[in-house]
């Protein structure tokens, strides 16, 4: 199949919530099914959900694309804060974690960042992305810019691969915030690692609570996501499938049964790698699409995410992008293996909500059930 110029509508056809837009129990893979082994019926597996988080600058804009701030306890804007893209998604996915319980175990990525020393504590040395698309925010700073590339696109690590190297293993601190297991970012988990007690929820939520705290320049006790890189789609695509590859399926007890899904929340399309394949790009084969577009490229990655991990894209975008930048997204949802990007305004908080609800319950619908042990 290959890529033409379908838009979509906006949202997931025949997905189901629950009440409030929480997720639906009834989506659970293993929850129903041929018997098991025995006549026993089958084992309900965990799925692992990792969440990109679009750490951009202009998450930090409202709904029409003014900038407000990010309203979090070291960059406070009490007025327009609570009206900005990044604040609206924290809340909205803090409330779907607290609907999830322990249906799933959650692990959460951002677009490359490193800490950094701040000085004293002032809203003008602590905030430095304010109305700008890329800075340092509190302890955290983009990674640094290369040749021909903007600040935050890339590992310091990472130049050119697209395959598994030391290289991925230095560097996946610098993206990944939580695992989907309890075993440290570049450390191979064991069995114990998996399914989590508590789902690594508080984890996740740490990083979205809009608090980051020692408010001095001490070693963070507290960490927090800021809007405050560019929006490297493609290479954090590439990130999570060999986070997934590596050090998540090959020594999971489940790995045959567990579903592994991969959403995507984002205000911006791609700005690093931005030489797209062309129309004769296959999405069957993640073959053509021309000799001169960047391998990096979301498309291409999202496609072989699919193809060679078995793992889908789901893409929920901000409604505010341009007709053809939605249209862009709509691309990386088609390779991923999903239907058109949901489509909603990250500012709002319940939309946001819904959208991530029905973007877990129709990923979790698609699971398999595990045989009886």
């Amino acid at each position: 199949m290959a890529i033409g110029g379908r838009s979509g509508a906006a949202g997931a056809g025949g997905v189901t919530t629950g009440n409030g837009g929480g997720v639906a129990a009834g989506g659970a893979p293993g929850s129903g099914g041929a018997a098991g082994q025995g006549g026993a019926p089958p084992r309900y597996v965990r799925p692992n959900i990792l969440f990109l988080f679009d750490n951009s600058g202009s998450m930090q804009e409202n709904g029409v694309g003014t900038w407000v701030g990010e309203n979090t306890n070291i960059c406070l804007t009490p007025s327009s804060g609570t009206s900005s893209r990044i604040f609206g998604a924290k809340n909205a996915l803090r409330a779907v974690l607290a609907d999830l319980g322990g249906q799933a175990n959650v692990g959460l990525m951002s677009f490359p960042i490193q800490t950094r020393t701040p000085p004293a504590y002032a809203n003008e040395t602590w905030c430095t992305s304010a109305a700008r698309d890329v800075g340092p925010v509190g302890h955290y700073q983009p990674t640094p810019t290369k040749p021909g590339r903007n600040a935050g696109c890339d590992m310091t690590t990472h130049d050119s691969e697209t395959t598994f190297g030391p290289w991925f293993t230095a560097g996946v601190g610098e993206v990944l915030r939580v695992g989907v297991t309890t075993a440290p970012p570049g450390m191979m988990p064991v069995a114990s690692s998996y399914d989590p007690i508590d789902a690594n929820i508080p984890a996740v939520r740490r990083w979205i609570d809009n608090v980051e705290l020692p408010m001095d320049p001490d070693v963070v006790t507290d960490p927090e996501l800021h809007g405050m890189t560019g929006t490297p789609l493609g290479r954090s695509l590439l990130y999570a499938r060999l986070y997934f590859d590596n050090f998540v399926k090959p020594v999971d007890p489940d790995a045959v049964c567990r579903l592994n899904m991969l959403i995507v929340l984002t205000d911006g399309i791609e700005r690093c790698d931005t030489a797209a394949p062309d129309s004769t790009f296959d999405l069957t084969t993640c073959q053509g699409g021309g000799t001169s577009f960047s391998q990096l490229h979301p498309i291409n990655q999202a496609c072989r995410l699919r193809l060679e991990s078995g793992i889908k894209t789901t893409v929920i975008t901000d409604s505010g992008l341009s007709s053809s930048e939605l249209v862009a997204n709509d691309r990386i949802a088609y390779a991923g293996g999903t239907s058109a990007a949901i489509r909603v305004s990250l500012a709002d908080v319940t939309p946001a909500k819904a959208a991530i609800s029905a973007a877990i319950s129709a990923g979790m619908a698609s699971g398999v059930a595990c045989p009886a042990p």
